[in-house]
């Protein structure tokens, strides 16, 4: 039976594998001999940890007297540590021996994680641009930053790579939300006939921000080349989306210090806005600005006229002035409204 209370609730997972806010519990609990629901006693988990294309999968068999007694495995790949005596698994899972209580599980999760890396490693055959590759990049970026795997179930199990690419967040505007570690991750994948594909996978934090990321093929350029080709156009995406952002929210910032009775909605990246005039509302489109012309939506309250034009705001010119110029476009609008009202009215 699956409990909605958890104990493993106050456990920081994020710090486990590339994706590890994305881990899966599930805790299960079994009833005692008299069947009484009340009495029902924690003895397994199941845990998921995204890993490379693919999941780490165990389940945690806990002894439901003494939560503090180390757990045992049960792994979703059987090959994994299956020939391994008590010994040598400390050696490998030193946290095993040193586990004290269930706030113990991060660090006992990163420890298997390394040795499951070693495990997929030893089951790697010579050959091929991604294998010859997987070394120069080991030596060039640690083992830390490297997840590979053997697809399963295939005739020839193809070879996965995910790749954390070394950014650095410090310069960006935006900053992701605290509690929340943003990654952006390379996965290279062996073709048959020994290239190599690419795919960018962002952290939501900053896809946000490199929102027209495009990566080119990798060709014939060693890998080492390419994740710092990757790197190096992902960081000036992050970079202009943040200078971006930045660009935005200041913008909309003068603005409602500049009219602060008419502002009437805001979303909540500054992407978009809407300030009330007489009998009008004006809607600022800015979701690519200043990388592209904002857009004004000009509309009758009463639903008669409506009119779109786009807005080529300086990126150079000072705030101040950029806000003047916005506002005097939504009056100069307003006012060829009402001079085509007035014509339309001398005819009738």
């Amino acid at each position: 039976m699956i409990m909605p209370e958890s104990l493993f609730s106050e456990i920081c997972l994020d710090e486990v594998g590339f994706l590890g806010s994305q881990c899966s519990v599930e805790e299960c609990r079994s009833a005692d001999d008299t069947g009484d629901s009340s009495c029902m006693t924690l003895d397994r988990v199941s845990i998921t940890v995204p890993y490379s294309n693919a999941s780490f999968g165990l389940r945690l068999l806990l002894s439901a007297d003494n939560l503090e007694l180390a757990p045992d495995f049960i792994f979703d790949d059987p090959t994994f540590l299956s020939s391994c005596d008590a010994a040598d698994l400390e050696k490998l899972v030193p946290a095993l021996r040193d586990w004290r209580r269930l706030s113990d599980l991060p660090a006992l999760l990163r420890q298997l994680l390394t040795a499951y890396k070693s495990h997929v490693v030893s089951r790697l055959t010579p050959g091929g641009a991604l294998l010859d590759g997987y070394s120069q990049l080991l030596a060039e970026l640690g083992p830390d930053a490297l997840e590979p795997m053997v697809a399963a179930g295939e005739v020839r199990p193809a070879l996965y790579v995910l790749v954390r690419l070394p950014l650095d967040l410090s310069t960006l505007w935006e900053r992701p939300p605290p509690g929340r570690r943003p990654c952006a991750l390379l996965l290279l994948k062996a073709t048959e006939n020994g290239g190599v594909k690419a795919r960018l996978r962002l952290s939501p934090a900053l896809a946000a921000l490199a929102t027209d990321c495009r990566l080119p093929p990798p060709a014939s350029r060693p890998l080492t080349e390419y994740v710092q080709l990757v790197t190096e156009l992902t960081q000036r995406q992050l970079q202009e989306g943040s200078d971006a952002g930045r660009a935005r929210r200041l913008l909309v910032a003068a603005l409602v210090t500049a009219a602060p009775d008419r502002l009437l909605d805001l979303s909540a990246n500054c992407s978009r806005m809407s300030l009330r005039w007489d009998g009008a509302v004006a809607e600022l489109l800015l979701a690519a600005y200043p990388r592209r012309p904002a857009t004004l939506c000009l509309a009758s309250t009463a639903g008669r006229w409506r009119r779109e034009v786009p807005l080529t705001l300086s990126n150079t010119a000072p705030v101040p002035e950029v806000v003047d110029m916005i506002l005097d476009k939504v009056e100069e609008l307003l006012k060829g409204v009402d001079r085509d009202s007035d014509s339309d009215e001398s005819l009738l």
